[in-house]
């Protein structure tokens, strides 16, 4: 099975563990930047804005998921909603074709419902079901238990590949 982890990170924590999942799985990695500026104090203001009335932006992807049978979709939580970026990517790469998968990394309590709202960006029927989103905490602060986190995921995930 062809494997894409795509994920916008801001701070280095949703690449990490991205980067970790792609080596698990053996899967391609795909970047996804944000046109927009969310540098600094307004930045922040700006992209938490974004997310939490879920617009989309202008983003440039590494790569397209046109030729992959799974895409494992990974976004940092801004107010308890995925960051524009991954929304964007989600969109604009129609999932008719493929499953989905979901992880984000968060510094809050508002992952539970960011997730929930991920999962409503993809018809529901592309969905693994089996298996939950990941969702990991601070993950450049944790590493070796973020990894272990997301080795036992990985691991889950591919038992029902």
């Amino acid at each position: 099975m062809t494997i894409l982890v795509a994920y916008y990170s801001k701070t280095g924590n949703t690449k990490f563990a991205a980067e970790k999942i792609a080596g698990f799985l053996h899967a391609e990695l795909c970047e996804i930047w944000d046109k927009k500026n969310r540098k600094g104090i307004w930045g922040f203001i700006n992209g938490s804005l974004d997310a939490r009335r879920e617009k989309i932006t202008e983003i440039e992807a590494s790569q397209s998921a046109e030729n992959y049978e799974l895409v494992i979709a990974g976004s940092p939580v801004w107010f308890g909603k995925m960051a524009p970026a991954t929304r964007t990517f989600l969109l604009q790469n129609d999932s008719s074709s493929r499953k989905v998968a979901f992880f984000l990394t968060s510094g809050s309590s508002d992952s539970e419902k960011a997730m929930g709202n991920m999962k409503k960006s993809v018809d529901e029927s592309f969905h693994i079901k089996e298996i939950e989103g990941l969702t990991v905490s601070k993950a450049l602060e944790q590493k070796e238990e973020t990894t272990e986190q997301i080795e036992e995921w990985c691991k889950k995930l591919q038992a029902l590949l």
